[in-house]
């Protein structure tokens, strides 16, 4: 199960270069999401090897890290023509139901294609994924 959430203005996780996810703010997800997939505004290339962590987030509103690792192949992937970053998580990453997790994405690891501008990243606590409940 995906969602998808698409919009304008301030930009998507604070980020005026993403047009799209494939996994929505405060949306319901899967338990057992494996793939993120990130749709920019323009086609974006990789800057260096940057880093991807998510977090859950407990009762207590503290951040415990489930999983960080370098964005590079087979981890991530840039298709689309470059519009593209597909991220590639375990499959356990978000097995707990009914939770929140954090996705947080380095500072400058992308950037566009044809010039020297450098995107930001996302800060932990700006994209919230929630599990759904699974009987």
């Amino acid at each position: 199960m995906s969602f998808c959430l698409i919009v304008d203005g301030f930009g998507l996780y604070r980020n005026t270069h993403i047009k799209k996810v494939d996994l929505s703010d405060n949306g319901l997800v899967s338990i057992d999401t494996s793939e993120i997939n990130i749709e920019f505004n323009h086609p974006v290339s990789p800057t260096a090897a940057g880093k991807i962590s998510i977090h859950y987030l407990t009762p207590d509103n503290e951040y415990l890290l489930r999983q960080r690792f370098l964005c590079i192949e087979p981890y991530c992937n840039i298709s689309n023509n470059g519009y593209s970053l597909t991220i590639k998580v375990l499959d356990t990453t978000f097995n707990m139901p009914n939770a929140h997790y954090s996705v947080e994405i380095d500072d400058n690891y992308l950037r566009y294609q044809n010039e020297s501008e450098q995107i930001p990243g996302i800060t932990k606590g700006n994209w919230m994924i929630k599990t759904g409940i699974y009987i």
